[in-house]
């Protein structure tokens, strides 16, 4: 009776060995699929963030760049008006 015991606890030994040995390997399997999970896509956060920066720069650049051409235009402007009012005022001290 004694041996019949330590036969069924054996093998509920060895059952219960064989369970945590397939649970310890499917996590093991999934945390790698995480790891490398995460590692791809760290690497494609990355990958657009460095798309988004350099949007912000090309961003940047065109708004310096409309700057300055703001800034020739007012004085394009500001150049014309003064020469039409220097004219209409030399046509007025003429007459």
């Amino acid at each position: 009776m004694l041996l019949r015991q330590i036969e069924v606890n054996c093998k509920a030994a060895e059952e219960f060995y064989t369970t945590m040995k397939e649970n310890l390997a499917s996590v093991m399997d999934s945390s790698v699929y995480e790891d490398e999970e995460k590692v791809r896509l760290s690497t494609v956060r990355d990958e657009q963030l460095a798309k988004v920066e350099g949007l912000q720069q090309s961003l940047n650049d065109m708004r310096q760049k409309l700057r300055c051409i703001i800034s020739v235009n007012d004085s394009f402007t500001t150049n014309k008006l003064t020469d039409q009012i220097g004219t209409s005022s030399g046509d007025k001290e003429e007459k």
